[in-house]
């Protein structure tokens, strides 16, 4: 199915939010929750770079998948479109052997969230887990040549799976990450195209934490389904719905 993203900047205004009537439970967020939240991100990445890091090395040694290297670079080395398929289940069960899938570390990582008091939910470690691996894979590859480990404090950012997970959109132009905290998401008054976006479904959020000119800013990517508006002049916006303004 067919998505594009919509990227809103997120905003503490209290004064945004008393226009909204939501359940008595979500609460106004602040920037110090937030810059908690993605900096455990940044930490939870990082040690699934690391654990990743560990058993590729094991991998690495393996005699069984050095003979399988070994033979793969052969094969290639006399004709790059020879079939490599039947080395597949060979490589598979080497990974296995020492828990190298992307797999079994969003596993590893759903343990470790438990050390940091589940600031982040499952959803939300899981795609931290996958990015890891990714980037940790590419070295497995040749792709890459090293693995970068970030500090804590660096942009950063963390994404959810659906409407479902702890990071998601709740409505009125919001989003909501964690239990009761509630952020109110800038449109400016004349973003018809913001506006027409927002009638589409939700399918999940990603929370980007930026440094401009020395600033924190914090920004929501909304993935949304479908296609995007087709023009941003459009006169018309989300009908009985209101809309987050920063004045």
């Amino acid at each position: 199915m067919p998505s594009f993203v919509l990227e809103l900047e997120v905003s503490f205004s209290k004064k945004l939010l008393t226009e909204y009537k939501f359940d008595s439970k979500l609460i106004p967020g602040n920037a110090r929750t937030l810059e908690k939240k993605l900096d455990v991100a940044v930490v939870i990445r990082n040690t699934a770079k690391g654990e990743a890091m560990k058993r590729l090395h094991k991998l690495q040694h393996d005699r069984e998948y050095q003979e399988l290297q070994k033979e793969y670079a052969s094969r290639k080395k006399t004709n790059l479109e020879a079939d490599t398929s039947d080395l597949s289940p060979r490589y598979a069960a080497c990974m296995e052997r020492y828990g190298y899938s992307e797999y079994a570390l969003q596993q590893y990582v759903l343990q470790a969230k438990y050390h940091f008091n589940n600031i982040l939910g499952a959803d939300e470690c899981q795609k931290l887990a996958t990015q890891a691996f990714q980037a940790v894979d590419k070295v497995r590859t040749g792709k890459s040549k090293k693995v970068n480990f970030m500090p804590r404090t660096s942009d950063t950012s963390v994404e959810g799976k659906s409407a479902k997970s702890t990071l998601k959109y709740v409505g009125d132009c919001c989003i909501q990450f964690g239990k009761g905290n509630i952020y109110p998401l800038i449109i400016k008054k004349n973003d018809t195209y913001a506006q027409e976006a927002l009638t589409h479904e939700v399918k999940y959020v990603r929370l980007i934490r930026k440094t401009i000119r020395g600033k924190r800013r914090y920004f929501a990517q909304l993935v949304m389904d479908g296609i995007p508006p087709k023009t941003k002049n459009l006169s018309y916006g989300r009908k009985n719905s209101r809309v987050g303004l920063d004045e």
